[in-house]
């Protein structure tokens, strides 16, 4: 329900006098209504993620999103070529390139030449396989979680240097600043972190749905789960 009163919100606040002042009236901060509106303007043709993250030489890739078209298009990793799978309006599924790659997932169709949120990494992986998220349990064993539940990330290859979690439809995460984890997302609180068992609480900064990202090293790996947030 608030995830279609934001939306309608988002449209109506063009007629407001700034931002700051429709913000206040949907409780928001103002970054978090730019990016509600950026949403809202897009949702024609949008990519939401991608999964994995971080990928083998030839691995298959999935992205969701809409707008995608009926007729099969192209899809590119950091400007190298994969090969197309599957592809419908809002699911395509096609294999990393063959060499490493890295950057942003470019799906093009038509006119259309559509961004993933964050990048893709192509590469061997140095260890028997890439890190990876294989469950996401709440206390209550139910994914429609409440502020400051606890939520155990069980999976393998997180390290032992503590991360960072976020919850969120589509993580923005760049490679390459001062910061390499920067990200514009509600970040949870990290309770525990060990190489396959993360805990972490939700953070009051979470509403509408999202998946559960770890971000840590070079990584930024993502859970198959969808939170729905209160």
């Amino acid at each position: 329900m608030r995830r279609e009163l934001a939306i309608h919100m988002s449209s109506l606040c063009l007629a407001a006098a700034t931002i700051l002042v429709c913000a206040i009236a949907m409780a928001l901060e103002p970054a978090e209504l730019v990016e509600s509106l950026r949403q809202y303007y897009a949702r024609d043709a949008f990519v939401s993620h991608v999964v994995p993250s971080v990928v083998a030489p030839g691995g298959l890739l999935t992205i969701r999103g809409d707008g995608f078209g009926a007729a099969s298009g192209s899809v590119l990793v950091g400007g190298e070529a994969c090969t197309v799978e599957e592809w419908s309006d809002g699911f395509v599924r096609a294999r990393a390139p063959s060499d490493g790659a890295a950057g942003l997932v470019t799906v093009q169709t038509g006119e259309r030449t559509l961004e993933s949120p964050f990048e893709v990494i192509v590469a061997t992986p140095s260890g028997a396989s890439f890190p990876a998220i294989t469950s996401v349990t709440p206390a209550n064993g139910d994914l429609q979680v409440d502020f400051g539940e606890v939520l155990t990330v069980q999976g393998h290859g997180f390290g032992s240097v503590q991360g960072r979690a976020f919850i969120a439809e589509a993580l923005r995460h760049r490679w390459g600043d001062d910061d390499p984890a920067t990200v514009t997302a509600p970040e949870a609180t990290v309770l525990s972190w060990t190489d396959t068992q993360v805990s972490v609480s939700v953070p009051d900064t979470c509403w509408r749905h999202g998946r559960l990202t770890l971000v840590f090293g070079q990584y930024a790996i993502r859970s198959q789960e969808d939170i729905e947030c209160p």
